[in-house]
């Protein structure tokens, strides 16, 4: 989640009040990768902040996993910090 957090930074620099939640479908396919992210949902109005985190999911590795598929639906949400 770190990469995440490196992304909310660069927008919270923009934007000193920036922040939101969006819930985020993930589907892992058998050998650990992400096969779809999709944001369901979003308060964040920003689409260029959404893809980037989005993008940055897609990179996730995941246990490898005997046969099948695992969704996974996450609550991401990004607050400053003080």
């Amino acid at each position: 989640m770190g990469r995440l957090r490196f992304i909310y930074n660069r927008y919270l620099k923009r934007d000193p009040n920036f922040s939101g939640l969006m819930r985020v479908e993930v589907i892992i396919g058998p050998n650990g990768s992400v096969k779809t992210a999709t944001v369901l949902s979003s308060n964040f109005g920003n689409s260029s902040f959404e893809n980037d985190i989005i993008n940055a999911i897609k990179r996730f590795k995941y246990s490898p996993i005997n046969k099948g598929e695992v969704i996974i639906v996450y609550p991401i949400g990004f607050t400053r910090q003080s």
